[in-house]
């Protein structure tokens, strides 16, 4: 019976554990350059444009890009329609000051077409 056991924790381990990772999306990986307009970021530090690649609703990993004072970013990402928002440091979800809430906030009704090449993020 012992012999069993082990590796049945393990398995159920490993499938719980598995269960709560974002899964790569796939798809075509273009190049993009872009500027994100609409918000002021000359008052924040290391803030990171973040991508959710729509229709999965956060399922696939989103496409993560540092963002200057400008506004600038460039990276490779997969083809395909996204909801953006903004975040601090690392990615983290933590609110930052004089950056506005709804920016800080995925929104379904905001969204960008990528296909390569220059992109433009308004908020």
């Amino acid at each position: 019976m012992r012999q069993f056991l082990v590796p049945a924790v393990a398995l159920v381990a490993f499938v719980f554990v598995g269960c709560g990772q974002d899964v790569p999306a796939s798809g075509e990986e273009v190049d993009v350059t872009g500027t994100v307009s609409g918000v002021d970021l000359g008052k924040a530090k290391q803030l990171k444009l973040k991508l959710h690649l729509l229709p999965t609703g956060g399922k696939a990993r989103p496409a993560q890009f540092d963002l200057d004072s400008t506004g600038k970013f460039a990276g490779k990402m997969i083809k395909g329609s996204y909801r953006f928002q903004i975040n601090g440091p690392e990615g983290s979800d933590t609110l930052m000051k004089g950056i506005p809430e709804n920016v800080q906030q995925g929104d379904m009704k905001r969204s960008v077409e990528v296909s390569g090449g220059a992109v433009e993020i308004k908020f």
